[in-house]
């Protein structure tokens, strides 16, 4: 494998927010998968290390899992301050702040780099009024049979913030990345300002996403009015709707995405760069009683699985694997491209490398350990062995990990309850 020891070519990390595993394929990607994944080593079998993004991003940055409340760990470099040259992240979700270290190592860190026009307009998209009349609209363009689009009103747009991450590239080369928010709940096309063709009314798709959401924060233990014990019941079509939007949503993404990977083919040092784009987590649509992205569900499949691709440079290494890989592997594969004087965490490798791994992964609750021979859970003090035979090596690492206490943006740590517990369980009959 070429290693870039003496300069350091671009790294572009570009994480994705909610994106399943089985939703990235040519049906919702149609532009990348045509004109861009031949670039790309695609590995089909990885998981993440947290089922929620402050859950997750701690292995994506340092190799290690989540701990305590989500802080990045001290014993252990970041991406971004190992490498050289420029480093700039534009985060892009208040979960990745300056509080919990992922500014760290960075020149410039920040949420969203937003200009004048885009602040007015996102200040806009929050006005009851423009609400009313953008929904009025949307209601009557709905039936048309061309897609349409429409300058978005609010705010996270993929289109606004790669173009952001591109006009950085142009400068010194470094470390870049950005996070797109598109997929995350709810699913709506109000988020994207793009009229999409579909049989369902603003009103429809308002309540779908109001039940499914609402019911996520009651299993957390999130509700705003905790006298409300009873909830919308969900039917089956609030969950087509809520599909449906989700893979417009993603499709948005996909128009978005190949555009800047086509700008950045343009440039001359293109060959030369490492690009990394994987999901943080994946999405759950009542898949064993779990909706959205519990912190609190059982590290379950959907809640896991999760794409990842990386081009490497001079495109030496292209294809699919489908072996077992995780999120914490990226650190442990740049630092053998670019020959940093590391040594990665335990249980990481270069992502090539075949060789069977234990992947820690954690909710709020509970801690997954996965091998490609087995499945085991741990739920407070109760171990399930779900599948396979596991050593017993894995079953001491899953009662040595510390089951973590993420708090949400309001200061409160989701817990949730057990009540969905065995219905869970039954869904978790396989890696």
């Amino acid at each position: 494998m070429v290693r870039f020891a003496f300069s350091m070519p671009n790294v572009i990390l570009i994480t994705i927010d909610a994106l399943r595993n089985d939703h990235f394929n040519k049906d919702l990607f149609p532009e990348f998968f045509n004109n861009h994944l031949s670039d790309f080593a695609v590995f089909d079998n990885c998981l993440s290390n947290g089922t929620a993004t402050p859950l997750a991003f701690p292995a994506i940055h340092t190799g290690l899992p989540v701990e305590a409340n989500g802080v990045l760990p001290q014993n252990a470099p970041t991406i971004a301050e190992l490498a050289s040259g420029r480093c700039k992240a534009i985060s892009n979700n208040p979960h990745l702040n300056v509080q919990r270290g992922y500014s760290r190592g960075f020149d410039e860190f920040n949420i969203h780099k937003k200009r004048r026009y885009d602040k007015l307009k996102w200040r806009l998209g929050k006005l009851p009024l423009t609400q009313r009349l953008y929904d009025s609209f949307w209601n009557k363009m709905s039936n048309r049979k061309v897609v349409e689009s429409f300058t978005p009103l609010v705010h996270h747009d993929a289109q606004i913030v790669l173009n952001d991450l591109f006009e950085s590239i142009e400068g010194q080369n470094g470390f870049y990345w950005t996070h797109l928010l598109e997929p995350h709940a709810p699913y709506t096309p109000r988020k994207i300002g793009q009229y999409v063709e579909t049989d369902w009314n603003m009103q429809q798709i308002t309540n779908a996403n109001r039940k499914i959401v609402n019911r996520s924060r009651k299993n957390m233990g999130l509700n705003k009015n905790p006298n409300q014990s009873e909830l919308e019941e969900i039917q089956n079509e609030d969950i087509v709707i809520c599909r449906e939007m989700y893979a417009h949503m993603i499709n948005y993404v996909d128009l978005k995405l190949s555009n800047f990977i086509a700008r950045l083919k343009t440039r001359s040092d293109y060959n030369d760069n490492i690009i990394i784009i994987l999901s943080d987590h994946g999405e759950a649509f009542g898949e064993g009683g779990v909706f959205t992205h519990d912190w609190t569900a059982n590290p379950i499949d959907v809640l896991l699985k999760v794409p990842l691709i990386i081009k490497y440079p001079q495109n030496q290494i292209t294809g699919t694997f489908d072996h077992l890989v995780q999120s914490a592997d990226i650190i442990a594969t740049l630092t053998e491209l670019l020959g940093w004087d590391v040594k990665p965490p335990d249980r990481t490798r270069q992502l090539t490398d075949d060789e069977d791994r234990v992947v820690v992964s954690k909710s709020n609750t509970a801690v997954r350990i996965t091998t490609s021979d087995g499945v085991a859970i741990r739920r407070g003090e109760d171990t399930i062995e779900l599948q396979g035979d596991l050593p017993r090596t894995c079953i001491d690492l899953l009662h040595s990990q510390k089951i973590p206490n993420v708090a949400s943006l309001d200061g409160v740590i989701p817990k949730g309850g057990d009540d969905d517990i065995l219905q869970q369980l039954e869904y978790l009959g396989y890696i």
